[in-house]
């Protein structure tokens, strides 16, 4: 494990998602994943670190795909399979 900042910062964006999860804490979601992935996108190359790209990239694509603050959701579903 080279990224070990990295791979403790992951767990502590588990940690987060978790108590969030939990009503632990008031937490905005989308802020937890923007600051994990605003703090490594564009650091990994796949080539080299592919574990830590594919986790990144991840978060990344999942927080795009949340519903904005404003209320209009991004995820569009065409058919009941996701329900």
């Amino acid at each position: 494990m080279h990224n070990l900042a990295f791979w403790n910062n992951a767990v502590e964006l588990i940690d987060s998602l978790a108590s969030i999860d939990a009503g632990k804490y008031d937490v905005c979601l989308d802020d937890v994943l923007t600051t994990f992935t605003e703090t490594y996108r564009g650091r990994f190359d796949p080539s080299e670190h592919f574990e830590e790209y594919v986790l990144v990239t991840l978060v990344d694509r999942f927080s795009r795909a949340l519903p904005e603050p404003s209320g209009t959701a991004p995820l569009k579903f065409s058919d009941d399979k996701c329900r």
